[in-house]
């Protein structure tokens, strides 16, 4: 990513009320909490605001927050879509009415454009319509061009082999779709099955939106 340590110009640029957020609470040397939530808004040069997940606050249970490092992690809806990480630590915390964090500005922060032709990396569940068989399995990362399938147990599925998989991004995909096999190797402790579409598909707004949350979910951006 690209750094800047022009925060009070720029990070506004990117930091906008309503996006989701994704952080590390790093309370010290392995010991660290993922949470996730909603950025609120800020006071210029005094503080933001993030507003957690119930998930996030359960997990929070008895820890004391205030001056903790945090690692904040955001996809912003910017024209290209750009993704901005920077580190601060927590001024303080409020239980009501909402949970909310209150966080030092950053000295600096990096950020980076999303790529049209980016391979998302994800972990959504899908099924896997063969023949007249049905396979649950994983789709570990998308392009436009293809995705890569994970399958926990083997199967018949070989190269040249057409597909139908049915997942959160369907609905967001054309219906004649074409997902070829094109590689199958072993990966962990099942197989990774490389697809290729017959054509590209269009990265339309849904379709991006869609990514960028599953890979956001999946803590890859």
């Amino acid at each position: 990513m690209n750094s800047t340590t022009d925060k009070k110009n720029d990070l506004s640029r990117y930091l906008k009320s309503g996006i989701r957020a994704a952080a590390v609470i790093n309370f010290g040397p392995n010991d660290s909490i993922p949470v996730n939530g909603i950025y609120i808004g800020s006071k210029q040069e005094q503080y933001l605001i993030i507003e957690l997940s119930q998930k996030s606050v359960e997990s929070l249970t008895l820890r004391k927050l205030n001056n903790v490092d945090i690692v904040v992690r955001a996809v912003t809806d910017t024209e290209l879509g750009h993704i901005v990480a920077f580190k601060t630590s927590i001024l303080s915390s409020i239980s009501k009415p909402a949970h909310l964090l209150f966080l030092r500005p950053p000295t600096n922060y990096a950020s980076k454009p999303i790529r049209e032709h980016e391979r998302y990396k994800i972990d959504l569940e899908c099924q896997i319509h063969f023949g007249t068989l049905l396979f649950d399995a994983t789709i570990l990362d998308f392009s436009v061009s293809g995705c890569g399938l994970y399958f926990s147990e083997q199967s018949d599925i070989e190269n040249g082999i057409k597909l139908q998989v049915q997942s959160a991004l369907s609905a967001h995909l054309p219906d004649e779709l074409v997902y070829q096999v094109v590689s199958k190797k072993k990966h962990n402790k099942g197989w990774l099955i490389g697809v290729q579409f017959k054509e590209p598909v269009e990265m339309n707004e849904n379709l991006k939106k869609e990514l960028l949350e599953q890979a956001f979910l999946s803590g890859s951006l």
